[in-house]
C-alpha cells in the first residue's frame, strides 16, 4: 500500500494551473469540412501573451509532433474567440504554413467561422442558440450566422455559414491574362476577406507559372482597392464551370488552389465568392424585369471531395443589384475537447 493516496488527475491538473511556469486554457478542436480548426476560449488565455503566441504554442511552432496541428495547411488553423456583450461570437483567426513554420493572421475562414459558431453554441448554451449564432471575425470585419440543421446533435451534423454583411462591396473586378505564347485567361476577382481569382473552366491552370501569374494579378487588384490583406499570401484561385438549370439555379463544378496546394474541397469562403459573381453575372446578363426587387439563387457546388449546395439572395437598391446574403453548407463535427497546456515564459 502506498503510505500516501496517489493524486487524482483534478488535482493535478490544479497543479498545472497553479503553476507560474505553465498555463491551461480551454480548447475545442473542430473539423468542418476538410479543415481542422483549433478553438481557443480566449477568456482562458494568459493575460500577458499576445494571441499569435498563443496559436504559435497550439500548433507546435510548426512542428506537428509538438502540437495539435499536422503536415497539412488546412490541419494548422487556429480561431481564438470571446463573446461580446451583444451575445456575438467574436474571434481572431491565425494558420501556419507547416513548411515555412510561420503564422499568418487577419486573413478570413469560413470553415473557422462555422467552428466558432458550434463552440458558441456548445459552451454558452444559455447566450447561443445552435439555430442562429452570430459571428464578427475581428480581422476581416465580415459578419457570419452559423445555422445547424440538427439541433439534438449539432456538434456532429451539418450546419449552414451565411455571410450576412460585409465591409467590402459586391464588385466584380474582372482581369485578363495574356501568357504569351498561351491563349489568353480571363477571371474575375471577388474581394472578400481573402482575395478569390475565379476562373471560368477547369482547364489550363496545371501550370504552376500561369497560377502565379494569377496570384500576383489578383494581389495587384486588391492593393488597388486598398485592401489590407493584400498580399500574395491571401489570394486563392478556383477554376469552375457552371450549367444552368434555369434562370436563377445551377450547378457548378470547382475547385481551389491555395499557393501550390489544391484543396480537396471549396472553403466557404471561395464558394460564397464564387456563388455571388454568379449570381451578381447572371443579372448583368439577363437583366429580370423592372418589377423584380429580390431574387434567391441556388447551386449545388461539385468539388473534389464532396457536393454542397449554396444560395444567395440578391436585392435591387437604387436600381442595382447587390448581394444581401449568401449561405453555404458544411459538415461540421466537434473532434474533442481538452485544455492545452501553455508554457509561460516567466512567473506570472
Amino acid at each position: 500500500m502506498h503510505p500516501n493516496p496517489p493524486e487524482s488527475s483534478i488535482s493535478r491538473l490544479e497543479k498545472i494551473s497553479s503553476s507560474t511556469l505553465d498555463h491551461l486554457i480551454s480548447v475545442n478542436v473542430v473539423r468542418s469540412g476538410t479543415s481542422r480548426i483549433i478553438v481557443a476560449d480566449q477568456r482562458s488565455l494568459p493575460r500577458d501573451m499576445k494571441l499569435d503566441e498563443v496559436a504559435n504554442h497550439l500548433l507546435g511552432h510548426g512542428d506537428p509532433a509538438n502540437g495539435l496541428g499536422g503536415e497539412h495547411y488546412q490541419l494548422n488553423k487556429v480561431a481564438i474567440w470571446n463573446p461580446s456583450s451583444e451575445d456575438v461570437a467574436e474571434f481572431h483567426f491565425f494558420s501556419l504554413d507547416p513548411s515555412l513554420r510561420t503564422i499568418t493572421s487577419g486573413s478570413e475562414c469560413g470553415h473557422a467561422a462555422a467552428a466558432v459558431g458550434m463552440v458558441a453554441a456548445i459552451s454558452e448554451p444559455d447566450r447561443f442558440d445552435p439555430t442562429s449564432v452570430p459571428i464578427h471575425s475581428l480581422d476581416t470585419k465580415q459578419r457570419f450566422e452559423y445555422r445547424t440543421h440538427d439541433t439534438t446533435r449539432f456538434w456532429n451534423a451539418t450546419c449552414t455559414l451565411e455571410l450576412t454583411a460585409d465591409t467590402d462591396d459586391s464588385s466584380i473586378h474582372s482581369e485578363t491574362l495574356r501568357p504569351g505564347h498561351r491563349a489568353e485567361i480571363r477571371f474575375d476577382v471577388v474581394l472578400h476577406g481573402n482575395s478569390f481569382a475565379l476562373v471560368s473552366g477547369m482547364i489550363g491552370l496545371e501550370s504552376s507559372d500561369i497560377r502565379r501569374a494569377i496570384v500576383t494579378s489578383t494581389s495587384e487588384v486588391a492593393r488597388r482597392n486598398h485592401r489590407v490583406n493584400c498580399g500574395e499570401e491571401y489570394v486563392r484561385i478556383i477554376p469552375y464551370e457552371i450549367e444552368w438549370q434555369s434562370e436563377i439555379a445551377g450547378t457548378v463544378i470547382a475547385s481551389c488552389f491555395n499557393g501550390a496546394a489544391r484543396h480537396k474541397s471549396l472553403p466557404i469562403s471561395g464558394a460564397i465568392a464564387l456563388c455571388d459573381c454568379l449570381a451578381l453575372k447572371r443579372v448583368a446578363e439577363h437583366p429580370p424585369a423592372d418589377d423584380v426587387e429580390d431574387l434567391h439563387f441556388s447551386f449545388m457546388l461539385e468539388s473534389p471531395h464532396s457536393t454542397k449546395p449554396g444560395g444567395v439572395r440578391l436585392v435591387r437598391r437604387d436600381g442595382t443589384w447587390v448581394v444581401e446574403r449568401t449561405g453555404y453548407e458544411a459538415d461540421i463535427r466537434l473532434l474533442f475537447s481538452c485544455q492545452a497546456i501553455i508554457p509561460l515564459k516567466r512567473g506570472r
